[in-house]
């Protein structure tokens, strides 16, 4: 199983999302493609889902009536495939395609992506496509004792307790926003644990969150310049991951 980025091991990916935010006609309404929709997906994906939104109005008085319903509606349509791994979501903003664990390259997605996508464009009639976002969720089994002493070993960051607290660290959270001067790309990097990390279990499970995103003013049909940007965000992606990680944790991932 490749690795994205080139390795030859299995990845540490449990979740990787592909988002296509667009412009829509202003008279467009989700629901009102559901069926159509449900139907052009059937014979690949034949579980069906919506997912909804209420809007309501508070009033500042504590004591005033209930808060009132303004409306609801469509968020968004959902699709997945017959062992769950594997779903497309049309948003009211956009297309998604998402694939959960296990995950090989995103090669190998690609054709399905182009797929799927023409679909939702024959439905949905996108005006333009206005940003392109990556998201790729890691799970990382590590060896280790109190998450201040992993971190430094393992990623290259994260935060730290200072000695003088007199405090063992249970867990930690941090987030790291970034941009690519050259491209004009934006990277989102969080790095946490996946529950306590318990004194003396031996074991850290850290979960690194990546995503990637470009602006973007393109025609909805020119999916080889939207396949193009994609990429580019992919490279982006592996660079950041790569980079965030030390040689003893790429060690352990992928000899």
């Amino acid at each position: 199983m490749a690795l994205e980025g080139g390795e030859a091991r299995a990845t540490p990916i449990v979740e990787a999302v592909l988002d296509l935010d667009c412009d829509l006609a202003p008279a467009f309404e989700l629901g009102a493609l559901q069926k159509a929709f449900f139907a052009a997906f059937s014979d690949r994906y034949p579980t069906a889902q919506r997912k909804m939104y209420v809007d309501y109005v508070s009033s500042p008085e504590p004591a005033a009536s209930p808060d009132a319903e303004l409306g609801r509606g469509v968020h968004a349509l959902r699709v997945m495939a017959a062992d769950g791994r594997q779903c497309v979501q049309l948003r009211s903003k956009g297309f998604s395609f998402n694939r959960l664990a296990p995950y090989t390259s995103l090669s190998d997605y690609l054709p399905e992506i182009r797929r799927t996508w023409d679909l939702y464009v024959g439905l949905a009639s996108p005006l333009l496509v206005r940003r392109i976002r990556l998201r790729y969720i890691n799970r990382i089994d590590l060896p280790g004792g109190a998450a201040e002493g992993v971190l430094a070993e393992y990623f290259t960051i994260g935060p730290s307790l200072p000695s003088s607290m007199g405090l063992t660290s249970e867990g930690f959270l941090v987030q790291q926003l970034g941009l690519e001067p050259s491209s004009g790309h934006r990277a989102r990097i969080i790095l946490g644990t996946e529950g306590p990390v318990v004194p003396g279990s031996g074991l850290l499970r850290a979960i690194l969150d990546i995503e990637v995103a470009a602006d973007e003013e393109r025609e909805p049909a020119d999916w080889e310049g939207l396949q193009s940007r994609i990429e580019e965000l992919r490279a982006l992606k592996n660079r950041v991951f790569q980079n965030t990680l030390t040689e003893r944790c790429r060690q352990i991932l992928f000899a």
